[in-house]
């Protein structure tokens, strides 16, 4: 059966729509048959989305039972709707969010590469997997998602797409602007971009359905960024990286990076700085690994900053990081620092500046005052704990160096209380919206206790602190 008289830019919908009414059924019958939405048909049908995917295209032609010259009419008609660019069995097209390069000298993190294969390999199109990559600041966990990507990548032939979704940052990725983003990369017009949130996450999910894709979505603030762009059925993989544990996110596979061990701390150097290098000093290599704590991005710091300077002994680089007051501004490479990658964890803690556990790996990062910084360097007041990729004790603690505290802390000085470093107008705080007095069992601070209220005599000691006389 043929149709005549559909041209232009809506020749699909019109197409779609004269098969549909020759079959003799509705939206709804027809949207049951070709397993997809009765919005989706809808759609198509008004020209909103007009250029389906061949998958698409073919449920159709199967669920009208048209004659294979109507369904060459009909795919032809999707095909010139299409974008330019669009992967048409060619390999995956071209698209602005391709995977950040991968690192020659990525080293470590076997096991959980390891698990993530696995992962693939026994995935259904019923549960398509999503990864969580989580761990405190520095640990490597983009370089471990992207290395993960590139080796992959044979497995989804349909294309990999990395979105930074800034969850760190004062302004985070918006949900709906992701999707759009998304969208676009995978083919979709700008005309046939719904323009809410939830009408772009149908779309991106119906998409996704059909191909073997790979979503790399970094730096996620929290659950309700990521819920949109999960596929809901499908052979894509997931893979996102957070500070944060996204406890909330449910069904999705949790892998919890730690520091790394001391041998695998001097091979990252030996890669970066070569052989020669770290064969002549072997014992200084031991040293700055332990300097810096075992931390990744700390031996990849000092590592590029040897690199740029071949004449430089790695014994006088111990020398400069054995000093605690200039260890983390030593600890930077250009635009590489220890102190910045923290500071975007500083931004979002509470209004004191206080956060109330440490991460393990981060207890040595010391404050103004001397004292411990107490408290997750890592956004969400989590603390993270050792997972899948345990690597024996938390070395980082040997790196300490004055770690400023935010301004959003103004009580917090040098030399500011004498308990552990909290400050003394932080001990046994009153609540602000009753006085004193009306706590029931509050005991006064020392300084309010000694110090009277102006215009009222200082109380006279009880008869058990007057001095007994004979």
């Amino acid at each position: 059966m043929g149709v005549d008289g559909a041209s232009g830019p809506d020749e699909f919908g019109q197409l779609l729509v004269a098969l549909r009414r020759g079959a003799g059924l509705s939206q709804e019958q027809l949207a049951h048959l070709a397993g997809i939405s009765v919005r989706a048909l809808a759609d198509m049908e008004r020209g909103r989305t007009r250029g389906p995917q061949r998958g698409t295209v073919q449920a159709l032609c199967e669920a009208l039972r048209v004659e294979p010259s109507a369904a060459g009419d009909l795919e032809r008609a999707a095909a010139a709707g299409r974008p330019r660019g669009e992967r048409t069995g060619g390999g995956p097209a071209r698209h602005p969010l391709a995977l950040p390069r991968d690192l020659h000298d990525f080293t470590a993190r076997r096991r959980s590469l390891d698990g993530l294969r696995s992962l693939v390999a026994a995935a259904e199109a019923a549960h398509p997997p999503v990864v969580v990559v989580c761990g405190q600041p520095g640990l490597g966990k983009t370089a471990f998602a992207v290395h993960a990507a590139h080796s992959l990548a044979p497995f989804f032939p349909d294309g990999q797409f990395a979105l930074d979704l800034h969850g760190m940052d004062m302004e985070p990725a918006d949900p709906c602007e992701a999707l759009a983003r998304l969208l676009r990369a995978l083919g979709v017009a700008d005309r046939g971009i719904p323009p809410g949130t939830e009408d772009r996450s149908g779309l991106l999910r119906s998409i996704l359905a059909e191909r073997r894709v790979l979503l790399l979505l970094d730096n996620a603030g929290n659950e309700a960024q990521v819920r949109p762009l999960l596929p809901a059925t499908g052979h894509s993989l997931t893979i996102v990286t957070s500070r944060n544990a996204l406890a909330g996110l449910e069904a999705v596979h949790r892998t919890e990076l730690s520091v790394l061990r001391r041998e695998e701390a001097v091979e990252l150097l030996t890669r970066i700085v070569g052989p020669e290098r770290v064969s002549a000093e072997a014992q200084a290599a031991r040293d700055l690994a332990d300097l810096c704590g075992n931390l990744p991005l700390a031996v990849r710091i000092v590592g590029q900053r040897l690199a740029a300077r071949p004449g430089e002994r790695l014994r006088k680089l111990v020398g400069l990081l054995a000093q605690e007051e200039r260890r983390l501004d030593a600890l930077q490479a250009g635009g590489l620092q220890v102190r910045a990658a923290f500071a975007l964890s500083y931004r979002r803690l509470g209004p004191y500046g206080l956060p109330s556990r440490v991460p393990r790996g981060g207890q040595g990062f010391r404050a103004r005052n001397g004292r411990s910084a107490r408290g997750p360097l890592v956004g969400g007041g989590r603390a993270v704990r050792r997972g899948t990729d345990r690597r024996g004790p938390a070395s980082a603690t040997s790196l300490r160096g004055t770690l400023p505290l935010p301004r959003s802390a103004p009580a917090v000085r040098r030399g500011a209380g004498r308990h552990r470093g909290r400050p003394r107008d932080l001990r046994r705080r009153p609540r602000p919206d009753r006085p004193v007095d009306a706590a029931p069992g509050h005991r006064r601070s020392t300084a309010l206790r000694r110090r009277p209220t102006p215009g009222h005599p200082r109380r006279r000691p009880g008869p058990r602190h007057r001095s007994r006389r004979p």
